[in-house]
């Protein structure tokens, strides 16, 4: 059985890497985006999601182990609602460029 200690240390490196798309992300929302970096966006937003899917398999082994449910139930929802957060920033800006208002086409794409 894996031991809560280490699943609290992957729980860790997920949230690090929603950290790490948010800072990605906020510059971007405010600028035009050539085709490269829309194709990118679209990219990095599917790992993202898949790390949402990390991080419910995680946080459920974590919630088995620890006895301290409410804690682990605000961590929960703490962490969720960071992924929903930028996935709703990232679809309004990506769709709000899909209708010509951001993205725009490099000459030669």
């Amino acid at each position: 059985m894996t031991d809560l200690r280490e699943l609290i240390a992957q729980r860790g490196r997920v949230k690090t890497r929603i950290t790490l798309f948010e800072k990605y992300l906020a510059p971007l929302l405010d600028s035009k985006l050539n085709k490269c970096q829309c194709n990118e966006l679209n990219l990095r937003l599917n790992k993202f999601q898949d790390l949402s899917y990390s991080f419910e398999e995680l946080q459920s082994k974590i919630e088995s182990l620890d006895k301290d449910e409410d804690s682990q139930m605000q961590e929960r929802e703490d962490v969720e609602n960071r992924f929903e957060q930028k996935t709703l920033k990232f679809v309004h800006e990506n769709g709000r460029r899909s209708k010509g208002y951001g993205c725009v086409s490099t000459p030669g794409w």
